[in-house]
């Protein structure tokens, strides 16, 4: 088993749950009665902290599963893990898709 495939498998898991737990968080915790932001809230440096957790996870997933598959691929049937390097980079894919359609549509919103 490629250890650097089972790596970015955590990885990008830990980034999916890091953004779940934003989410679930942001539910239960609301922002403080004329607020509209979560991070105001009693959990608000936690969100921030999983926030920032997920944004530098993802990437780094990313980039570990595509050199996984590299690996995995020229070892000729040696190392093994192509789907757990697969499922990572499709995550990280995923990840990065959504935040270019996000900086897109704010580029657009504030620079029309």
């Amino acid at each position: 088993m490629c250890r650097m495939a089972v790596v970015s498998l955590v990885l990008s898991s830990l980034a999916v749950l890091a953004y779940i737990s934003v989410i679930l968080l942001s539910a239960a915790f609301p922002p403080p009665p004329g607020h509209h932001s979560p991070l105001l809230g009693q959990m608000g440096s936690v969100i921030m902290l999983l926030s920032l957790a997920g944004f530098f996870l993802w990437p780094v997933g990313l980039i570990t599963g595509v050199r996984a598959l590299r690996r995995i691929g020229e070892s000729e049937g040696a190392l093994r893990g192509k789907a757990f390097a697969w499922i990572s980079v499709g995550v990280g894919g995923i990840f990065l898709a959504l935040y270019l359609i996000v900086a897109i549509v704010v580029i657009y919103v504030f620079y029309r």
